[in-house]
């Protein structure tokens, strides 16, 4: 009979659908000035990689004295070719050049020095892009130095702030909420203007143009000179020197019109403003104490009136990095898109998707973090909330209806679920996170699925050793469609694995109890989980249940007992390792008078009973005994591999 000792750890796991955990919502990252898709490299690849492309030429024409949205926009579209690529989470706009070649397009210089208007135009194609191929509502924009820009020139521009306005630019003109945009996240932005020139501005944009669309649409007021642009103005009035290849700052052919600004003193324009559904971060920077990042000054990296970051729904993060390695700043990024507080600005949860998310540090280094998801009923009911909590420094989550809390937990490491009842169709309810951000809580995001239709009610799920391996149990309370369970198990280092299948009951609202012998156990830590399959294919796992086998760190043969012995003792054996095995039993003369075990064995521990009684015996496996043993005595022998130990015994009538 063979000894194992189990540590069994409950770890309850996520009920979703085969797929990884996601972001909330798609995110599209927007390179700045003389700069391309690869600026965003490091953080695309520490959010998950796999970034699809989206190209746009700004200046198709190849004129740099003339400006048109129609002549000069050109929508070269995904980078693989691909008009509807796979959905991904992560989306990369590029402007420049050198990139779209590749996909046959003509060169085109300073398409990515061109104006802002256009930038704006090519931003809402690239939304429209990301929402046909993403199951979501909305996006999250982050724009490192002029991206950040062409956010604002794709929320603001003919937005008149009453509550009909509606963004020119906007994907839905039919809805306050048509811009399809949860969040904002700019990184050393000239929201308030720019006006480095000369050697320090091409010292760190290496083939900066002064005389581009882009570097006119940056400047800010100075020596009485009108920038229309940022601070309004008429086109003609816009003097600068060097001067520009032309002044047409919305892009229409004519070089003589007054342009609405985006911004006003320190804050946005009132008469355009932007808007305050959406939440906004202003990553900023100090380089080395200078005020200013090498090419923005700290003032201007943001949006404020007095001490307060506008709009009202904006923070400020302080960083001390140079404007170059801003977009590579994964921690600051991943504090800039953190999930809002406010349930007014809360990230939506689709149903049985399994969502990621981070606590971290909020302005001014607040390690304390409060993070809000709404989801809609989709049927009267319940909701089952699966939460994955490792290192990710969650300690409470909070369910509310609205007004009423519903459910209030304590969070503990793991995987754990919680369900709320009394759900009503269509009614929004909003799952609150509360946790503590440290050093290293944000690179350990958390996971959440919320599921409000469970066809099949999985009641328990567990593991318990045996003899000679591991038993599962599993109960349901109901079950709707229900083919049966894909039993699966995982190793540390693999993945898991189907290792049998067991047949559901289809429909039936009553308890049943469903059983899975595992005797393929091996050393270390095993995960098992059920995948569920519905009859029409759909699938969803169960929790996971992480079980620990403790084997021997080395061969030994122990001293039977009782010894001496009549009519019988046990033999008791450990293998490091596995191996084949004998153990024989020795009279005083060295002849073989039992054979008790000669078989190949598992890791593990082992015991066997030697009996004295008459008899021969001849048993499975190559073992014979035989009966009417003398008194005196005897000597038993293991050999395992290359281990061989023998121990004395003694036999009294």
């Amino acid at each position: 009979m063979k000894k194992s000792s189990f540590f069994l750890l409950l770890i309850l796991a996520a009920t979703t659908f085969a797929q990884t955990a996601k972001l909330p919502y798609p995110i599209i990252f927007l390179h700045g000035l003389v700069s391309s898709d690869a600026t965003w490299t490091q953080a695309v690849t520490a959010l998950g990689g796999g970034e699809k492309v989206f190209d746009v030429c700004l200046n198709h024409d190849g004129s740099n004295t003339t400006a048109s949205l129609t002549n000069d926009i050109s929508v070269i579209g995904w980078r693989d070719g691909n008009s509807t690529p796979s959905p991904n989470r992560l989306y990369v706009i590029n402007f420049d050049n050198t990139k779209f070649i590749e996909a046959g397009h003509t060169t085109h210089s300073l398409s990515n020095q061109a104006a802002i208007y256009k930038q704006g135009v090519a931003l809402k194609a690239m939304i429209e892009a990301v929402l046909a191929i993403e199951n979501s509502g909305k996006v999250i924009l982050i724009g490192h130095s002029m991206g950040g820009l062409e956010t604002r020139e794709y929320l603001q521009r003919g937005y008149n702030g009453t509550a009909n306005g509606r963004g020119t630019n906007w994907v839905d003109q039919t809805s306050e909420f048509g811009h399809r945009v949860a969040r904002v996240v700019s990184l050393g932005t000239p929201h308030l203007g720019s006006n480095h020139s000369g050697g320090i501005l091409t010292a760190i944009l290496n083939g900066a143009d002064e005389k581009s669309e882009a570097i006119r649409d940056l400047r800010y007021t100075q020596s009485g000179s009108v920038t229309p642009y940022l601070f309004g103005g008429n086109e003609a009035s816009f003097f600068w020197n060097p001067a520009p290849y032309n002044k047409d700052v919305n892009c229409n052919g004519s070089a003589l019109d007054n342009i609405t600004s985006l911004s006003s003193g320190t804050t946005y324009n009132a008469s355009m403003p932007l808007l305050l559904n959406i939440r906004y971060t202003w990553i900023t920077s100090n380089y080395n104490g200078l005020n200013q990042d090498g090419l923005v000054e700290l003032a201007r990296q943001k949006l404020y009136n007095g001490t307060a970051s506008t709009p009202q729904s904006a923070d400020t993060l302080l960083l001390s990095i140079n404007h170059i390695d801003e977009p590579n700043n994964v921690q600051a990024i991943i504090r800039g898109i953190d999930e809002p507080a406010e349930t007014d600005y809360a990230y939506q949860i689709l149903p049985n998707q399994e969502t990621k998310g981070y606590i971290t540090h909020g302005m001014n280094w607040n390690s304390r973090d409060v993070d809000a998801f709404s989801f809609k009923a989709a049927k009267d009911g319940k909701l089952v909330i699966t939460l994955t909590n490792t290192n990710s420094g969650i300690d409470s989550l909070l369910v509310y209806d609205g007004t009423n809390l519903l459910n209030r937990e304590l969070i503990q490491s793991g995987t754990q679920m919680f369900t709320v009842n009394g759900v009503v169709l269509d009614k929004i309810y909003n799952i609150i996170l509360i946790g503590t951000a440290n050093g290293t809580s944000w690179e350990n995001p958390y996971s959440i699925t919320i599921s409000n239709d469970v066809p099949v009610e999985l009641t328990s799920f567990n593991a318990s050793a045996s003899k000679h391996g591991i038993e599962l149990k599993w109960s349901t309370a109901t079950e709707t469609n229900n083919k049966g369970f894909d039993v699966q198990k995982r190793t540390n280092d693999r993945n898991f694995q189907s290792i049998g299948f067991v047949d559901g009951s289809g429909t039936t609202t009553i308890k049943h109890d469903y059983t899975f012998f595992d005797g393929s156990t091996i050393s270390g830590k095993v995960y098992y989980r059920l995948c569920q399959i519905d009859l029409d294919g759909a699938f969803k796992y169960s929790e996971v249940l992480e079980s620990e086998e403790k084997f021997p760190s080395q061969f030994s043969l122990m001293q039977n007992y009782p010894n001496p012995f009549n009519p019988s003792t046990v033999i008791t054996w450990q293998l490091a390792v596995g191996a084949h095995v004998t153990l024989k039993v020795y009279d005083v003369l060295g002849n073989e008078v039992a054979t008790l075990v000669n078989e190949v064995k598992t890791p593990g521990s082992y015991e066997v009973e030697f009996q004295s009684t008459a008899g021969n015996r001849q048993l499975a496996g190559g073992v014979s005994v035989k009966g009417g043993y003398a008194s005196g005595i005897y000597f038993y022998q293991l050999k395992a591999g290359n281990f061989v130990q023998t121990k004395k015994m003694i036999y009294l009538k």
